[in-house]
Protein backbone atom coordinates (compact mmCIF):
# COMPACT_ATOMS: atom_id res chain seq x y z
CA UNK A 1 0.00 0.00 0.00
CA UNK A 2 2.81 2.38 0.81
CA UNK A 3 4.33 1.85 -2.62
CA UNK A 4 1.38 3.27 -4.55
CA UNK A 5 2.18 6.52 -6.30
CA UNK A 6 0.59 9.79 -5.31
CA UNK A 7 -2.40 11.18 -7.17
CA UNK A 8 -1.29 12.93 -10.35
CA UNK A 9 -2.64 16.45 -10.68
CA UNK A 10 -5.54 16.86 -13.12
CA UNK A 11 -5.44 19.34 -15.97
CA UNK A 12 -5.96 22.95 -14.97
CA UNK A 13 -9.51 23.06 -16.35
CA UNK A 14 -10.42 19.73 -14.80
CA UNK A 15 -8.96 20.73 -11.44
CA UNK A 16 -10.99 23.96 -11.45
CA UNK A 17 -14.19 21.99 -11.99
CA UNK A 18 -13.46 19.71 -9.04
CA UNK A 19 -12.47 22.62 -6.79
CA UNK A 20 -15.67 24.46 -7.74
CA UNK A 21 -17.68 21.36 -6.87
CA UNK A 22 -15.88 21.11 -3.52
CA UNK A 23 -16.74 24.74 -2.75
CA UNK A 24 -20.42 23.90 -3.27
CA UNK A 25 -20.06 20.85 -1.05
CA UNK A 26 -18.48 22.84 1.78
CA UNK A 27 -21.24 25.47 1.66
CA UNK A 28 -23.87 22.73 1.89
CA UNK A 29 -22.01 20.79 4.57
CA UNK A 30 -21.33 23.97 6.53
CA UNK A 31 -25.03 24.83 6.55
CA UNK A 32 -25.95 21.25 7.53
CA UNK A 33 -24.74 21.83 11.09
CA UNK A 34 -27.22 24.68 11.42
CA UNK A 35 -30.01 22.59 9.92
CA UNK A 36 -29.34 19.78 12.39
CA UNK A 37 -29.08 22.23 15.31
CA UNK A 38 -32.57 23.47 14.44
CA UNK A 39 -33.98 19.99 13.77
CA UNK A 40 -32.87 18.52 17.12
CA UNK A 41 -35.34 20.87 18.79
CA UNK A 42 -38.09 18.80 17.18
CA UNK A 43 -36.70 15.25 17.13
CA UNK A 44 -33.93 13.09 18.66
CA UNK A 45 -30.58 13.32 16.84
CA UNK A 46 -30.58 9.61 15.91
CA UNK A 47 -33.99 9.94 14.25
CA UNK A 48 -32.66 12.77 12.09
CA UNK A 49 -29.53 10.81 11.16
CA UNK A 50 -31.55 7.69 10.40
CA UNK A 51 -34.13 9.38 8.16
CA UNK A 52 -31.43 11.39 6.40
CA UNK A 53 -29.73 8.24 5.15
CA UNK A 54 -32.94 6.34 4.51
CA UNK A 55 -33.86 9.06 2.01
CA UNK A 56 -30.30 9.23 0.71
CA UNK A 57 -30.35 5.48 0.07
CA UNK A 58 -33.65 5.85 -1.81
CA UNK A 59 -32.20 8.66 -3.93
CA UNK A 60 -29.15 6.58 -4.80
CA UNK A 61 -31.34 3.57 -5.59
CA UNK A 62 -33.43 5.65 -7.98
CA UNK A 63 -30.29 7.04 -9.65
CA UNK A 64 -28.89 3.52 -10.01
CA UNK A 65 -32.05 2.29 -11.69
CA UNK A 66 -32.09 5.26 -14.08
CA UNK A 67 -28.45 4.74 -14.99
CA UNK A 68 -28.98 1.03 -15.52
CA UNK A 69 -31.95 1.62 -17.82
CA UNK A 70 -29.99 4.13 -19.84
CA UNK A 71 -27.01 1.78 -19.85
CA UNK A 72 -24.90 4.80 -18.99
CA UNK A 73 -23.46 4.16 -15.56
CA UNK A 74 -21.24 7.06 -14.49
CA UNK A 75 -17.59 6.34 -14.98
CA UNK A 76 -16.52 7.70 -11.61
CA UNK A 77 -12.84 8.02 -10.91
CA UNK A 78 -9.91 6.78 -12.92
CA UNK A 79 -7.43 4.50 -11.19
CA UNK A 80 -4.20 6.10 -10.10
CA UNK A 81 -2.39 3.28 -11.84
CA UNK A 82 -3.58 0.86 -14.48
CA UNK A 83 -5.29 -2.24 -13.12
CA UNK A 84 -2.30 -4.40 -14.05
CA UNK A 85 -0.01 -2.23 -11.90
CA UNK A 86 -2.26 -2.34 -8.84
CA UNK A 87 -2.09 -5.15 -6.31
CA UNK A 88 -5.16 -7.39 -6.73
CA UNK A 89 -8.19 -6.59 -4.60
CA UNK A 90 -10.06 -9.72 -3.55
CA UNK A 91 -13.83 -9.72 -3.18
CA UNK A 92 -13.49 -10.29 0.54
CA UNK A 93 -11.15 -7.34 1.01
CA UNK A 94 -13.38 -5.15 -1.16
CA UNK A 95 -16.40 -5.97 1.02
CA UNK A 96 -14.35 -5.42 4.19
CA UNK A 97 -13.21 -2.00 2.92
CA UNK A 98 -16.83 -1.06 2.14
CA UNK A 99 -18.02 -2.10 5.60
CA UNK A 100 -15.28 -0.22 7.45
CA UNK A 101 -15.77 2.89 5.29
CA UNK A 102 -19.55 2.85 5.78
CA UNK A 103 -19.27 2.40 9.54
CA UNK A 104 -16.58 5.06 9.94
CA UNK A 105 -17.96 7.63 7.48
CA UNK A 106 -21.68 7.22 8.12
CA UNK A 107 -22.88 5.01 10.98
CA UNK A 108 -20.42 6.00 13.72
CA UNK A 109 -19.61 9.43 12.30
CA UNK A 110 -23.17 10.73 12.31
CA UNK A 111 -24.04 9.04 15.59
CA UNK A 112 -21.21 10.99 17.19
CA UNK A 113 -21.77 14.21 15.27
CA UNK A 114 -25.53 14.57 15.69
CA UNK A 115 -25.42 13.73 19.39
CA UNK A 116 -22.60 16.24 19.79
CA UNK A 117 -24.67 18.92 18.06
CA UNK A 118 -27.61 18.20 20.37
CA UNK A 119 -25.31 18.67 23.39
CA UNK A 120 -23.07 21.59 22.42
CA UNK A 121 -24.65 23.19 19.36
CA UNK A 122 -23.51 23.43 15.76
CA UNK A 123 -20.24 25.35 15.85
CA UNK A 124 -17.93 23.13 17.90
CA UNK A 125 -18.57 19.85 15.99
CA UNK A 126 -18.01 21.68 12.70
CA UNK A 127 -14.85 23.32 13.95
CA UNK A 128 -13.29 20.17 15.37
CA UNK A 129 -13.85 18.02 12.30
CA UNK A 130 -12.50 20.78 10.08
CA UNK A 131 -9.41 21.32 12.21
CA UNK A 132 -8.24 17.75 12.60
CA UNK A 133 -9.52 15.85 9.53
CA UNK A 134 -7.29 17.52 6.89
CA UNK A 135 -4.25 17.08 9.11
CA UNK A 136 -4.97 13.37 9.64
CA UNK A 137 -5.80 12.80 5.96
CA UNK A 138 -2.62 14.49 4.80
CA UNK A 139 -0.41 12.85 7.43
CA UNK A 140 -1.59 9.31 6.71
CA UNK A 141 -1.53 9.92 2.94
CA UNK A 142 2.09 10.99 3.29
CA UNK A 143 2.87 8.06 5.60
CA UNK A 144 1.01 5.29 3.76
CA UNK A 145 0.71 6.41 0.14
CA UNK A 146 3.85 8.54 -0.25
CA UNK A 147 1.87 11.62 -1.31
CA UNK A 148 4.43 14.39 -1.10
CA UNK A 149 3.76 17.59 0.81
CA UNK A 150 5.83 20.66 0.03
CA UNK A 151 7.08 23.18 2.56
CA UNK A 152 4.54 25.82 1.58
CA UNK A 153 1.72 23.35 2.26
CA UNK A 154 3.20 22.47 5.65
CA UNK A 155 3.24 26.17 6.49
CA UNK A 156 -0.37 26.39 5.31
CA UNK A 157 -1.47 23.56 7.61
CA UNK A 158 0.27 25.18 10.58
CA UNK A 159 -1.42 28.51 9.87
CA UNK A 160 -4.79 26.78 9.36
CA UNK A 161 -4.43 24.99 12.69
CA UNK A 162 -3.82 28.32 14.43
CA UNK A 163 -6.87 29.85 12.75
CA UNK A 164 -9.09 26.88 13.58
CA UNK A 165 -7.85 26.95 17.18
CA UNK A 166 -8.97 30.56 17.50
CA UNK A 167 -12.35 29.64 16.00
CA UNK A 168 -12.84 26.78 18.47
CA UNK A 169 -11.64 28.34 21.71
CA UNK A 170 -12.11 32.07 21.16
CA UNK A 171 -8.75 32.34 22.94
CA UNK A 172 -10.01 30.51 26.05
CA UNK A 173 -8.25 27.14 26.64
CA UNK A 174 -10.79 26.06 29.28
CA UNK A 175 -13.28 25.42 26.50
CA UNK A 176 -11.44 22.20 25.56
CA UNK A 177 -10.63 20.83 29.04
CA UNK A 178 -12.53 18.18 31.10
CA UNK A 179 -13.75 20.90 33.47
CA UNK A 180 -15.83 22.41 30.69
CA UNK A 181 -19.59 22.03 31.08
CA UNK A 182 -20.08 20.27 27.77
CA UNK A 183 -16.98 18.10 27.74
CA UNK A 184 -18.91 14.94 26.70
CA UNK A 185 -20.31 16.69 23.67
CA UNK A 186 -16.86 18.01 22.80
CA UNK A 187 -15.41 14.50 23.16
CA UNK A 188 -18.01 13.11 20.76
CA UNK A 189 -17.25 15.92 18.33
CA UNK A 190 -13.52 15.19 18.63
CA UNK A 191 -14.10 11.60 17.48
CA UNK A 192 -15.56 12.73 14.16
CA UNK A 193 -12.33 13.86 12.43
CA UNK A 194 -10.72 10.49 13.16
CA UNK A 195 -13.72 8.68 11.69
CA UNK A 196 -13.80 10.96 8.64
CA UNK A 197 -10.09 10.48 7.98
CA UNK A 198 -10.56 6.69 8.07
CA UNK A 199 -13.48 6.96 5.66
CA UNK A 200 -11.61 9.23 3.26
CA UNK A 201 -8.45 7.13 3.11
CA UNK A 202 -10.27 3.82 2.64
CA UNK A 203 -12.52 5.37 0.01
CA UNK A 204 -9.48 6.68 -1.86
CA UNK A 205 -8.17 3.12 -2.08
CA UNK A 206 -11.52 1.78 -3.28
CA UNK A 207 -11.65 4.42 -6.01
CA UNK A 208 -8.59 2.88 -7.63
CA UNK A 209 -10.67 -0.19 -8.46
CA UNK A 210 -14.30 0.97 -8.60
CA UNK A 211 -16.09 4.09 -9.85
CA UNK A 212 -17.14 6.76 -7.39
CA UNK A 213 -20.88 6.29 -7.91
CA UNK A 214 -20.73 2.60 -7.05
CA UNK A 215 -18.57 3.14 -3.97
CA UNK A 216 -20.81 5.96 -2.73
CA UNK A 217 -23.99 3.92 -3.23
CA UNK A 218 -22.68 0.85 -1.42
CA UNK A 219 -21.21 2.78 1.51
CA UNK A 220 -24.50 4.69 1.85
CA UNK A 221 -26.56 1.49 1.90
CA UNK A 222 -24.28 -0.18 4.43
CA UNK A 223 -23.96 2.98 6.52
CA UNK A 224 -27.75 3.30 6.65
CA UNK A 225 -28.01 -0.30 7.81
CA UNK A 226 -25.49 0.45 10.55
CA UNK A 227 -27.48 3.52 11.63
CA UNK A 228 -30.64 1.40 11.67
CA UNK A 229 -29.04 -1.07 14.09
CA UNK A 230 -27.73 1.73 16.33
CA UNK A 231 -31.10 3.48 16.30
CA UNK A 232 -32.96 0.30 17.29
CA UNK A 233 -30.99 0.21 20.54
CA UNK A 234 -31.28 3.94 21.23
CA UNK A 235 -34.94 4.84 20.68
CA UNK A 236 -38.47 3.48 20.17
CA UNK A 237 -39.97 3.02 16.72
CA UNK A 238 -42.81 5.41 17.62
CA UNK A 239 -40.23 8.19 17.93
CA UNK A 240 -39.06 7.56 14.36
CA UNK A 241 -42.58 7.99 12.97
CA UNK A 242 -43.37 11.01 15.12
CA UNK A 243 -40.14 12.70 14.06
CA UNK A 244 -40.94 12.37 10.35
CA UNK A 245 -44.50 13.65 10.86
CA UNK A 246 -43.14 17.10 11.70
CA UNK A 247 -42.64 19.34 8.69
CA UNK A 248 -39.46 20.88 10.14
CA UNK A 249 -37.84 17.46 10.48
CA UNK A 250 -39.03 16.26 7.07
CA UNK A 251 -37.65 19.37 5.35
CA UNK A 252 -34.37 19.02 7.22
CA UNK A 253 -33.78 15.36 6.39
CA UNK A 254 -34.66 15.91 2.72
CA UNK A 255 -32.11 18.74 2.52
CA UNK A 256 -29.50 16.68 4.34
CA UNK A 257 -30.18 13.63 2.17
CA UNK A 258 -30.22 15.29 -1.25
CA UNK A 259 -27.65 18.02 -0.63
CA UNK A 260 -25.21 16.60 1.89
CA UNK A 261 -25.40 12.85 1.36
CA UNK A 262 -26.03 12.52 -2.38
CA UNK A 263 -24.42 15.61 -3.93
CA UNK A 264 -21.81 16.01 -1.20
CA UNK A 265 -20.56 12.44 -1.08
CA UNK A 266 -20.51 12.04 -4.86
CA UNK A 267 -18.45 15.21 -5.38
CA UNK A 268 -16.15 14.40 -2.43
CA UNK A 269 -15.41 10.91 -3.73
CA UNK A 270 -14.88 12.17 -7.29
CA UNK A 271 -12.45 14.84 -6.04
CA UNK A 272 -10.56 12.28 -3.96
CA UNK A 273 -9.89 10.29 -7.11
CA UNK A 274 -8.69 13.24 -9.22
CA UNK A 275 -6.91 15.57 -6.80
CA UNK A 276 -4.18 15.12 -4.17
CA UNK A 277 -5.55 14.25 -0.73
CA UNK A 278 -3.86 17.29 0.79
CA UNK A 279 -5.78 19.65 -1.50
CA UNK A 280 -9.12 17.91 -0.99
CA UNK A 281 -8.64 17.80 2.77
CA UNK A 282 -7.60 21.45 2.90
CA UNK A 283 -11.00 22.55 1.56
CA UNK A 284 -12.40 21.43 4.91
CA UNK A 285 -10.82 24.49 6.51
CA UNK A 286 -13.43 26.74 4.89
CA UNK A 287 -16.29 24.84 6.53
CA UNK A 288 -15.99 26.30 10.07
CA UNK A 289 -16.11 29.82 8.63
CA UNK A 290 -19.27 28.91 6.71
CA UNK A 291 -20.84 27.33 9.81
CA UNK A 292 -20.01 30.30 12.05
CA UNK A 293 -21.41 32.69 9.41
CA UNK A 294 -24.65 30.70 9.09
CA UNK A 295 -24.92 30.42 12.88
CA UNK A 296 -24.77 34.20 13.07
CA UNK A 297 -27.36 34.68 10.30
CA UNK A 298 -29.90 32.00 11.25
CA UNK A 299 -29.32 31.41 14.98
CA UNK A 300 -28.25 34.94 15.96
CA UNK A 301 -25.00 33.62 17.42
CA UNK A 302 -22.53 36.48 17.55
CA UNK A 303 -19.09 36.06 15.99
CA UNK A 304 -16.33 37.01 18.44
CA UNK A 305 -13.31 39.00 17.24
CA UNK A 306 -11.14 35.91 17.77
CA UNK A 307 -13.49 33.81 15.63
CA UNK A 308 -13.47 36.41 12.89
CA UNK A 309 -9.68 36.57 13.00
CA UNK A 310 -9.53 32.77 12.90
CA UNK A 311 -11.73 32.70 9.82
CA UNK A 312 -9.46 35.15 7.99
CA UNK A 313 -6.37 33.13 8.93
CA UNK A 314 -8.04 29.93 7.72
CA UNK A 315 -8.86 31.46 4.35
CA UNK A 316 -5.22 32.51 3.96
CA UNK A 317 -4.11 28.98 4.79
CA UNK A 318 -6.46 27.50 2.16
CA UNK A 319 -4.75 29.62 -0.48
CA UNK A 320 -1.31 28.39 0.58
CA UNK A 321 -2.33 24.72 0.65
CA UNK A 322 -4.40 24.48 -2.51
CA UNK A 323 -2.51 26.77 -4.91
CA UNK A 324 0.85 25.08 -4.68
CA UNK A 325 1.30 21.80 -6.51
CA UNK A 326 1.92 18.78 -4.37
CA UNK A 327 5.27 17.20 -5.08
CA UNK A 328 7.35 20.33 -5.60
CA UNK A 329 10.25 20.18 -3.16
CA UNK A 330 8.36 17.42 -1.34
CA UNK A 331 9.37 16.45 2.13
Amino acid sequence: MSEIASTPPSSKGGSNVYFLGLVGVIVIWGSSFIVVDIAVDFAPPMAIAMWRFVFASLFFLILSVIMKKRKNSPQGTISLLSTSQLPPLSKGRYIAYLIVASLAGISFFFTAQYNAISLIGASMPALLVCLISPILITFFSFLLFKEKVNRIQVLGFIIASLGAFLLITGGDLTQITPVATNFVGTLLAAATPVLWAIYSLITKQLLKYKNGFQVTCYTTYLGTLGLFVITIFSMDFDQWIFALSQIEVLASVLYLAAGCAVFGYLVWNQALGHLPSANVGAIFYAEPFITVLFAWIFLQQLISPYSLLGGIIVLLAIFLITWHKTGQKGI
